[in-house]
């Protein structure tokens, strides 16, 4: 086990790279992709990048055990091969995020004079809500497409306050900032009640329940004030104290490894800070693959716009996605969330309180909030670092 993580994380080192590179959007023919596509095709290269890297680990392991007992040179010659064309396969899928990488910081950095009236059209907006009773999903700036990004509650509208209503309305107050208004259901936190096996060790990235509630996501094992735990969203949580605050790794009822010691939902913060009380180990760590876990060894307090970003949710698994705006504000029961954003979105019921972390999961942004039809939302890791208070990193 050992020496496949160690494998792992050499790899990691090179994915790593990725993110340090400050690349004309993603075409099909002559058309650009939308969002949707661009994400698609960028996770395709992320899961052969993960895939091979994995099947790399597993053929340096098979030839320090063939060192190891003397084995004829052929067949060391043979899997030496065999590593030599996984790791060019690497070298060239990193190269490639890397290129996009560097695409997309250049697309999504706005004119420093247009920003400025963005931000001011999207602080004007936040008043004009309450002031004119807009039922505004989310108030933030697209920076993929240079603009006030408005999304109105579809439910809200009615035969006098229709699309139309809202669109003229918008048009004459915003029309000096390029602008996107779009109609969209409220949208969910995403936590359900659907099951998975029990891990051991304890990573980020993997099922968990409280006694009562759905399933979510453990976003990260961590320590707090000296007491070992784990960091999921307040919302996959009740109330701390009690039998109710049981926290459990599904499916089996009796595998009891926590209990709930800190629950936030408020606009700070949709986070909970859970005392573990199972046998299982835990690691500062999130789910690579089947046994293969990476160690979290940063965090960044809000991630830039324009960057490349993965979700690991015990419903949807590894998701590739990217920021388009680190400072979005999102309304769900009655709350103005402070959250960041993506181009699309690529979240399901139950990865509530996972990891959004760096392509190579060994940087933390922040944890799984919710999504909508636009995007997928998680709370930066400022926000739960400074609610949760006290956590040794």
């Amino acid at each position: 086990m050992a020496l496949k993580t160690t494998k792992i994380i050499t790899v990691v080192a090179i994915l790593s790279a990725i993110m340090v590179l400050p690349s004309a959007a993603l075409s099909m023919g002559n058309e650009p992709m939308s969002p949707e596509e661009e994400v698609a095709t960028i996770q395709t290269h992320v899961e052969e990048l993960y895939d091979t890297t994995v099947k790399l680990a597993d053929k340096q392991k098979e030839l320090d055990e063939l060192n190891i007992s003397l084995t004829t040179s052929q067949k060391i010659d043979a899997i030496k091969k065999q590593i030599s064309e996984l790791q060019k396969i690497v070298d060239n899928k990193t190269t490639v995020l890397a290129e996009i990488q560097e695409n997309l910081y250049e697309r999504y950095t706005i004119d420093p004079a247009l920003n400025s009236r963005l931000e001011q059209a999207k602080e004007h907006a936040k008043s004009w809500r309450t002031e004119m009773d807009i039922p505004f999903v989310a108030i933030g700036i697209s920076h993929s497409q240079h603009a006030l990004n408005l999304r109105i509650d579809v439910n809200a509208l009615t035969a006098e306050k229709n699309e139309t209503y809202y669109r003229m309305l918008l048009a004459k107050e915003f029309g000096h900032v390029p602008t996107i208004i779009s109609f969209i259901d409220v949208g969910a936190e995403d936590s359900c009640s659907s099951q998975t096996s029990n891990c051991n060790p304890i990573v980020g990235g993997i099922s968990m329940r409280e006694n009562g509630k759905g399933t979510c996501t453990i976003g990260l094992p961590a320590t707090r004030n000296g007491v070992d735990g784990y960091i999921t969203a307040g919302h996959c949580v009740g109330n701390e104290g009690g039998t109710g605050d049981d926290v459990y790794q599904p499916g089996d009822s009796n595998s009891k490894i926590g209990d709930t010691l800190i629950r936030i939902y408020d606009a700070d913060c949709d986070c909970a800070f859970i005392e573990h009380a199972g046998n299982e180990n835990t690691q500062e760590k999130v789910w690579y693959s089947r046994n293969y876990y990476v160690s979290v060894t940063s965090y960044v307090d809000r991630v830039a716009d324009g960057t490349l970003i993965m979700m690991t949710g015990q419903t949807s698994g590894s998701k590739t996605a990217i920021v388009d705006d680190a400072t979005d504000t999102w309304y769900f029961n009655s709350i103005r969330w402070d959250v960041v954003s993506t181009t699309t979105n690529v979240t399901k019921r139950g990865d509530s309180g996972a990891p959004w972390t760096s392509l190579a999961k060994n940087t933390m942004y922040g944890i799984h909030k919710g999504h909508d039809a636009d995007a997928s939302y998680f709370i930066p890791w400022e926000n739960v670092a400074n609610a949760t208070d006290g956590l040794d990193l």
